[in-house]
């Protein structure tokens, strides 16, 4: 029996996922293609060889006792000091205060911390011994470091192996003591019960120890796929804090999205006067910004805290999701943090392209944050969206998502809300301008002849509609920054690849649906044929260079408030000028007070020159403050 014609307009129209249409080999060479562009980016155990070859010679890691060490017990007659070792750790505390004008300052507390290492090496267990042995030797170390000017390292031979010493042996009492009590707030009581006196030290910067659930210590893990490492050296341990199993509520609140949040942490301990210690747990990125009384910056080590966020996000797994299955991955759809939410810093929204994640953008983040000033005044926001639908819809979802994260500021007037800079690569700076556009009636005239609440279809979807053709813009947006991105679309969109590519992708059947009765129920309200509606659905025809989305989005005028910049790649053997998948005249835009064309494929978002490139915007920014 034969199809009626509406059947087979339908069957034109429907889109929904045709890999069985699409050969192997097709299958396959898609397959290879995304996995060129994939570098896995994540944290990994370094071993105690690695660690122990990157320090000085000390007694971690169960090594032996550096030089300085066996000259001071040698010179106090404690040569025996192997077999005795709890009467020389004693002795050496014990020492007066003309026997350690004797010697270099810390020399003494360095010998004393040394000891208890060596001894906690030999014994190699995993206990509340080894613990009490690490904290001796933090807090010996502690001492020695007290009398230390550290703006004047030189007159102070000793600083850089106390302060190793120090960081090393308090990331290991910390590590036991999580493994042995659980989360620190039960530490004190804990404490109590083995004998010595322990203070959380919750006065603010510290954190409370509510806003993590665990930590891993940063020097037992080394970053895979991001380089340079960012550290800061300076006194404390250095830490990756997590948050696991966190309610809806407390996900949207303190680390928006993510399911496994981690951030930079850093552990300090004091000894109080009354005696015992008090431990305090600082965001590493948030303290530098915060005076804390004291004469040494805080140890933090960035970049390890990223590649490990990155690590225990599947992020390669929900981009693939993203364009092949969009309504699926609506769910993954938001804005992430890796880092707690700071309303006194300027938002750097993040977009990235299509088959794509927040992964896009680990090695710009990992160069902010080795920036100290950049790192000061902005937080990274990266938008993950489903690349498969409709660049208007995943626009008007982007929206949404800016104003749900404004609205978490305790105050309106903070930072976070009067100020934002933009970034989006490829078909994410389409979704970045339609931010700061008002198109009116624009959108909708491009493919209705009728108002959209006049459409024959369920509310429901006239709502989805008007909220991705008919917006106002997102104020206060002051710079946007456009790489590589199609305003004039893409040849490779348009191409056999990408035409299989939207084969693949399985759209929203009910606003298909919708769309295909309207081409019988009320064929007098489209100014669009059926290839041209396809673009409210599939993200891949938006990028076509006769897309009628791009068009009218060219046609409304840009805003005066915000600044735009542009950064394109121009190949020097591409076939069309440009990157190799988008064209220089494409990229470019006119009017914009900066153009950047570097010698780079369509991956220029990553290239360090164009990273360079957005650095030199971002600090532009903060010198035209007021």
């Amino acid at each position: 029996m034969g199809m009626t014609r509406a059947e087979e307009q339908r069957g034109r129209w429907r889109r929904t996922n045709r890999s069985g249409r699409v050969s192997p080999s097709v299958l396959l060479l898609l397959a290879f293609l995304t996995s060129c562009s994939f570098h896995p980016i994540h944290d990994q155990e370094n071993s105690a060889v690695r660690s122990r070859a990157q320090r000085r010679r000390t007694a971690l890691d169960g090594g032996a006792p550096s030089e300085s060490t066996l000259g001071v017990l040698m010179a106090l007659g404690l040569g025996d000091w192997e077999r005795r070792f709890d009467g020389a750790m004693d002795a050496l505390a014990a020492t007066s205060p003309a026997q350690r004008a004797l010697f270099p300052v810390g020399a003494i507390d360095l010998a004393e911390a040394e000891v208890a290492l060596w001894v906690a090496g030999r014994r190699r267990r995993f206990d509340s011994v080894d613990q009490s042995l690490h904290l001796r030797a933090a807090r010996a170390t502690l001492r020695g470091l007290r009398d230390v000017d550290p703006s004047a390292p030189s007159r102070f031979p000793l600083t850089a192996t106390l302060l190793e010493v120090h960081n090393a042996a308090l990331a290991r009492f910390l590590e036991i003591s999580q493994e042995l009590w659980g989360h620190p707030s039960t530490w004190p009581e804990k404490a109590a019960t083995e004998g010595f006196h322990l203070l959380l030290n919750l006065a603010p910067p510290a954190l409370d120890v509510a806003t993590f659930d665990a930590f891993i210590p940063a020097d037992r893990r080394e970053p895979v796929g991001l380089t340079p490492r960012y550290q800061v050296q300076g006194l404390g341990a250095s830490l990756i804090a997590e948050r696991h199993n966190l309610d809806d509520e407390n996900r949207r609140i303190d680390l928006h999205a993510l399911e496994h949040p981690s951030f930079p942490m850093t552990a300090r301990m004091e000894i109080r006067p009354e005696g015992g210690v008090a431990i305090g747990f600082y965001d590493s990125l948030a303290a530098a910004t915060r005076s804390l009384d004291r004469p040494w910056p805080l140890s933090a080590d960035f970049t390890t805290a990223l590649a490990h966020g990155f690590g225990e996000e599947s992020f390669r797994i929900r981009e693939n999701l993203a364009l092949f299955f969009p309504s699926g991955a609506r769910r993954e759809q938001g804005i992430y943090l890796f880092e707690p939410y700071d309303p006194d810093r300027i938002p750097l929204l993040l977009i990235h392209g299509i088959w794509s994640s927040p992964l896009a953008w680990a090695q710009l983040q990992n160069e902010i944050l080795g920036d100290p000033k950049l790192r000061r005044r902005y937080q990274v926001w990266s938008y993950f969206y489903p690349t498969g639908l409709s660049i208007l819809e995943n626009a008007a979802a982007l929206r949404k998502a800016v104003f749900e994260m404004r609205a978490l500021a305790p105050s309106g007037e903070c930072t976070a809300n009067r100020d934002m800079v933009v970034v989006g690569h490829s078909m994410g700076g389409l979704l970045a301008k339609a931010l700061v556009l008002d198109p009116g009636k624009t959108l909708t005239e491009t493919y209705f002849r009728c108002p959209v609440e006049d459409l024959p279809i369920p509310r429901k979807l006239q709502e989805r509609l008007r909220s991705a053709l008919e917006f106002r813009p997102v104020p206060n947006i002051s710079e946007m920054v456009f790489i590589a991105t199609p305003h004039r679309g893409s040849e490779l969109a348009a191409n056999l690849l990408g035409s299989l590519v939207s084969q693949l992708v399985d759209s929203p059947d009910d606003l298909e649906e919708a769309l295909d009765a309207l081409r019988s129920q009320a064929p007098s309200c489209l100014v669009a044929d059926d290839a041209t509606l396809l673009e409210l659905v599939d993200g891949v025809r938006c990028l076509r260079p006769d897309a009628r989305v791009l068009a009218a989005l060219n046609a409304i005028p840009l805003p005066r408030a915000t600044r735009f910049h542009s950064i394109a790649g121009k190949l020097p053997r591409a076939r069309i000028e440009g990157d190799g998948v988008v064209g220089l005249g494409s990229a470019r835009l006119d009017g914009v007070p900066s153009e950047f064309v570097l010698p780079a494929g369509h991956a220029s978002h990553q290239d360090p020159r164009a990273i360079l490139e957005i650095r030199r915007i971002l600090r532009e920014h903060l010198e035209a403050l007021p």
